[in-house]
């Protein structure tokens, strides 16, 4: 039996690892990735996004390009920490461009509000996110039922550090009946 020595990795010497060809980097179509249900925060602490209305097609940062057409998001306004409305991606698309300097989300996608009639005044209604999961956790339809269905937690802890995370479905609908109250 003839045995065949592999050369073992080291710092010198590393053994290259064999590359894997991944189409989801090139194609990004509603058939190949499902839709998923996103919070994501606009402005900052020390700069308060603008009391108004967020209802035309509006460019919204991200720090990747890991953001599909037809993924729906709530958006959280940091400084008043009040919902904005309920978005979604209209364009898998993304343009490259810093606003200045401030700016740390260089990837624009083009977003379409689902809730124009709430979001052309959301400062005025008063709907705190935060407050929106400890509702949604008192309030469950089904004990399988999370705000984040794949860590099964009905926290939106996260929001503190900026970055867009996934919620459940179940969660969205939950905000969109929230909305659907305020407007009587």
């Amino acid at each position: 039996m003839i045995y065949i020595r592999r050369p073992l990795s080291s710092k010198k010497n590393p053994v290259p690892k064999p590359k894997i060809f991944k189409a989801t980097g090139i194609i990004k179509t509603k058939e190949s990735v499902q839709t998923r249900y996103l919070v994501k925060s606009i402005g900052r602490r020390d700069k308060w996004h603008p009391e108004e209305p967020l209802i035309e097609d509006i460019k919204l940062g991200f720090s990747n390009t890991n953001v599909y057409k037809g993924d729906i998001l709530i958006i959280n306004a940091i400084g008043h920490k009040k919902l904005v409305g309920i978005y979604m991606v209209s364009d898998d698309a993304w343009e490259e461009y810093l606003d200045g300097l401030d700016d740390k989300w260089p990837y624009k996608y083009t977003l379409k509000c689902l809730t124009k009639e709430f979001s052309q005044k959301w400062w005025l209604y008063d709907i705190k996110t935060m407050a929106l999961a400890t509702d949604f956790a008192d309030n469950k339809v089904s004990a399988t039922d999370f705000v984040l269905a794949n860590k099964k937690k009905d926290s939106l802890n996260a929001l503190q550090y900026g970055r867009p995370f996934e919620v459940s479905r179940a969660f969205v609908d939950f905000v969109n009946v929230r909305i659907k109250e305020k407007l009587k």
